[in-house]
């Protein structure tokens, strides 16, 4: 028997509500078969025993339960663009976002015990957090200069979070990541 079969990837982010979706975004999203529903990631994917999600459940609900936030919302302003061609992804990032910052360096505390992440650099993407709207990704270089183009010049989008998810699944794919069932949604 194979130990990987009991072994899932764990991540916790806010489902961002955007306040409006321009045409270029829609646009761009179908472009690059953008599946993920807009969000940040406070807690980066993470492999863990599947016989450790109760536990990861409860202590992120005591975490939750102790950060209060006013009208069970975080208001975000994405800003602040980025084109990176060698990584092949674009990111609009929010700027001056204490209340964010503050829930994820929480979360990350209340879950420190997990620690085994999918990747280096997700390690690094959550001790240097920045919030962030991934635009596109996976893409060539060629694609990262035609996607650009489909963006206007000093982008902004406004949103907010009312929920966090606990997201566990075997592997990371459309499927995976779309499927309400390895979901466990927090309200603010």
């Amino acid at each position: 028997m194979c130990y990987r079969q009991y072994m899932k990837i764990m991540a916790v982010w806010g489902k961002v509500l955007l306040k409006n979706e321009p045409d270029w975004l829609l646009h761009l999203r179908e472009r690059n078969n953008n599946f993920y529903e807009y969000h940040v990631t406070l807690k980066q994917p993470c492999w863990i025993d599947e016989s450790q999600l109760p536990k990861i459940e409860q202590q992120l609900s005591d975490c939750l339960a102790k950060f209060k936030v006013l009208d069970h919302s975080i208001e975000l302003n994405f800003n602040k663009l980025e084109v990176d061609e060698t990584d092949g992804i674009i990111l609009l990032f929010a700027r001056n976002q204490q209340l964010i910052a503050s829930l994820q360096k929480e979360i990350v505390s209340c879950l420190a015990n997990y620690g085994n992440y999918v990747s280096p650099e997700s390690e690094e993407y959550e001790a240097n957090f920045r919030p962030h709207l991934t635009l596109a990704f996976d893409l060539s270089p060629d694609e990262v200069k035609s996607v650009s183009n489909l963006i206007p010049n000093n982008p902004v989008l406004n949103g907010r979070i009312t929920q966090l998810v606990l997201s566990a699944v075997k592997e990371i794919n459309p499927k995976e990541a779309t499927n309400p069932s390895n979901f466990i949604i927090y309200s603010l």
